[in-house]
């Protein structure tokens, strides 16, 4: 990997890339390109189809999972292989390459981690059958998760479950190759906890799901890479290979199912939309900020007076006479060290939008060096605000998720809102004598039902008022020109640092729910019609193939980005594009221009000495060097 630097990079990136030039390989490995599809559960009838589409793409790889439950149905049951057996034979007919995933529990063996001899036996029988097909084994799912852990989610013990794994796949094969599980994000602390605890030893190839469905891959994307390649030195592991797994943009349009809720919350709470201004909070320094890609409150308020940003620094100084409405966050994650200004800001009279997941469930601690590290954190800020709330892995009597949305009576007729599935509940456990808990939403399964929509209205020591959702899989949503803009940059940037190998989550798009995030990754529809993703996949095989080299990237002061690389046939390419706004510039271009191509794959005219820069890539062919001038 090497960085075109020189005057034109941006003083941070070039940095990142230098500090890290030598824990990062130096090529990539062959067969780059993968994609998650659910060909061992749901999609197995349709796998011949979207194996040929997926070749046709220029993909390769196909990770699936190989559930222990469906391979052992019951105790001291039958071991049946038969349809991952049909799904191995199909996959080789038509040239992919497998990736399983073990995982999960079974009935009589949860959490897996406390039965590790039954796990081990699971492990054992499934790699010993497929042991010539297969040579790569991904041990877990998203250990990180306590929805994928089956438990509360704990590093030590992965990091037993890893090593067990990897030693019984060892004497089945010592050149099988074990994979570290796939973490949710990049989390830091969970990886080194695990790294501390022996995981090192337990894997071949290590592994993440460095999501970023809320912003674009060129903010932080290479820099936390790279952070974790100076974690994984410090343990001794920093020359394996690293993959990524999963990473992806949903196209669910999540500003429409946001619309339904808050406007008639609001008004239901007094306000005259009308003539509100709404306040987000943006705040590139920190770096954090509630306006995001997907999520566009100007959209989901297109009625208010305004809808403005502020910095961090401005929270403490709020007016809510003047900004009677808050966003102070679009996920589970707040930095906590404005905590009192937001507390103070609804002891004052302020209304607080939260719409996903726990509210205020992780805190970003800034560190010296300007890093920003996401830290679970207990209930302390949520009690300061009064709202109190349930999940099964905190209540045995709360499903693991809901099947059905109920709209409470005093909303019924002025909210609409779609079935998705809910594991998180919103209860009036914290409130304070003068308070008042109005449900919106219930998730329903079963006898159970759980509030995963409310209205705080709080008169005690707060005076302001809490509108809280709390379904995970109903935020984020890009259109689908975004989800193809960004397909292309990731790989290219992830590659440039170090990445041997990376699946894009997913394929197929099942589109069950309107709004659920998980209906809508995938990069054809339902009916495996192509998305424009699919296009900007196909593309970027063709000018990158597999054998070409590691690109290298630069970036100008005004934010240019340029990738470059040389293909197997020696042809040099270079793919230019900006993260967000048009950037008019110039290039130099050096050597013969052969061909121009659009991300899509269409011919595009250029004009160097008057190039307009997008989000949508452009291929420029054959030139020896392409630089920003």
């Amino acid at each position: 990997m090497k960085l075109i630097a020189g005057k034109f990079s941006l003083g941070l990136f070039a940095a990142l890339f230098a500090a890290a030039l030598t824990a990062a390989p130096s090529t990539t490995a062959s067969d780059p390109y993968g994609v998650c599809a659910h060909v061992s559960r749901g999609e197995f009838g349709i796998a011949p189809q979207e194996f040929k589409l997926m070749r046709s793409a220029g993909i390769n790889w196909v990770r699936t999972d190989f559930d222990w439950l469906r391979i052992q149905s019951a105790k001291n049951g039958k071991w049946d292989f038969k349809r991952l057996d049909e799904l191995i034979a199909l996959a080789k007919k038509n040239g992919m390459n497998v990736l399983p995933i073990l995982d999960y529990d079974v009935p009589w063996a949860t959490p897996a981690w406390k039965h590790l001899d039954l796990w081990r036996e699971y492990v054992r029988r499934t790699v010993t059958h497929f042991r010539n097909d297969l040579r790569f084994w991904e041990i877990w799912n998203e250990e990180n998760l306590a929805s994928m852990w089956r438990d509360k989610p704990n590093a030590a013990r992965y990091a037993e479950l890893l090593k067990a794994s990897y030693q019984e796949i060892k004497k089945i094969d010592p050149g099988l190759q074990v994979l570290y599980g796939g973490t949710a994000g990049i989390p830091m602390p969970f990886i080194e906890e695990s790294l501390k605890a022996g995981a090192a030893a337990g894997f071949d190839i290590m592994n993440i799901h460095p999501y970023r469905k809320d912003n674009v891959p060129e903010d932080a994307l290479v820099r936390d890479i790279l952070d974790l390649r100076s974690l994984l030195a410090k343990y001794g592991a920093g020359s394996k290979p690293l993959w990524i797994t999963e990473i992806g943009w949903p196209t669910n349009q999540a500003n429409s199912i946001f619309r339904e809720i808050f406007i008639p919350v609001l008004e239901k709470a007094g306000f005259d939309l009308k003539q509100v201004k709404i306040a987000c909070i943006h705040d590139p320094s920190y770096p954090f900020s509630t306006i995001s890609s997907t999520l566009d409150f100007k959209k989901i308020f297109p009625m208010a007076k305004s809808v403005d940003t502020i910095p961090l620094k401005k929270l403490a100084s709020l007016n809510p006479k003047d900004y009677p409405v808050l966003v102070p966050s679009v996920d589970e994650t707040f930095p906590m060290a404005y905590f009192d200004a937001l507390e103070s800001y609804v002891k004052r009279g302020g209304t607080l939008i939260f719409s996903r997941g726990v509210p205020l469930y992780y805190d970003l601690v800034k560190k010296t060096d300007g890093k920003i590290e996401r830290v679970q954190v207990d209930d302390r800020y949520r009690n300061r605000l009064h709202i109190g709330w349930g999940a099964w892995w905190t209540d045995k009597n709360i499903p693991h998720n809901t099947t059905k949305t109920a709209i409470a009576p005093e909303f019924r007729d002025k909210v609409k809102m779609q079935d998705l599935p809910g594991e998180i509940f919103l209860t009036d456990k914290k409130l304070k004598k003068g308070d008042r808990l109005v449900p919106i939403l219930y998730g329903v399964r079963d006898h159970f039902r759980g509030i995963s929509g409310a209205l705080f209205e709080l008169n005690s020591d707060l005076k302001g008022k809490i509108v809280a959702v709390t379904y995970k899989s109903s935020t984020g949503g890009s259109t689908e020109q975004f989800q193809a803009e960004v397909l292309p940059r990731t790989y290219l940037l992830a590659f440039s640092a170090g990445v041997q190998r990376l699946f894009w989550y997913e394929f197929q798009s099942p589109e069950g729910i309107p709004f659920d995030q998980e209906s809508h990754f995938g990069i054809t529809h339902k009916d495996l019609s192509p998305k424009p993703a699919y296009l900007a996949y196909r593309t970027l095989t063709a000018m990158r193939p597999d054998g070409s080299s590691v690109p290298s990237v630069s970036v100008s002061r005004d934010g240019v980005y340029i990738a470059s690389w040389t293909r197997p046939d020696r042809r040099k390419v270079h793919a230019v594009w900006t993260a967000r706004e048009k950037k008019s510039c110039v290039l130099s271009v050096k050597g013969k221009l052969e061909s121009s191509i659009g991300y899509l794959g269409q011919n595009v005219s250029v004009k160097p000495s008057a190039f307009a820069a997008t989000p949508q890539i452009i291929y420029l062919i054959g030139p020896d060097s392409v630089t920003v001038r």
